[in-house]
């Protein structure tokens, strides 16, 4: 009899949960892609404003704080992640999520998975807030109480 149920059980699959679903859109779309792309294109931007707030600001100094700059992104990414994650489920209902779940499943789907997402491009904006919110402060103090640079922000 054993040997009879064991084939059931080996093709039993679990039903995925709305953390799985969003996951594998999240995944398929290209997400962490998409942030990275976001931080590239601000990461200049931070730069120019510290070195316009010194003339002592060196391209020695400016490559190590773009240094510090990705060390303190990449500890910050999965926060940035589950945020993302998070707004998704807020953007779309279960019902919503497992549609575009079934879909993004399809060949058709997949495909149209690599474009670009609206709910990604509104998340964007959300994300530069939570930037200036989170990470500016953060590595503002970081920048203030690192050695090397306490004499480049001095005026």
């Amino acid at each position: 009899m054993s040997m009879i149920l064991m084939p059931l059980t080996a093709t039993a699959q679990t039903t995925p949960t709305i953390d799985d679903k969003v996951k594998y859109i999240l995944e398929i779309t290209e997400a962490q892609k998409s942030f990275d792309l976001g931080v590239d294109s601000v990461r200049p931007v931070m730069l120019r404003q510290i070195q316009a707030a010194s003339s002592k600001v060196t391209p020695e100094i400016a490559n190590y704080i773009l240094q510090l700059i990705d060390d303190e992104i990449a500890s910050t990414k999965p926060f940035i992640m589950a945020f993302i994650n998070d707004y998704f489920k807020r953007s779309f209902t279960e019902e919503e999520i497992g549609a575009l779940y079934d879909f993004y499943k399809t060949p058709i789907g997949a495909r149209l998975a690599s474009k670009t997402n609206s709910v990604m491009k509104q998340a964007m904006a959300e994300i530069q807030l939570l930037l200036q919110r989170e990470f500016a402060p953060r590595m503002k103090e970081r920048l203030s109480r690192d050695v090397k640079l306490r004499d480049a922000f001095k005026q």
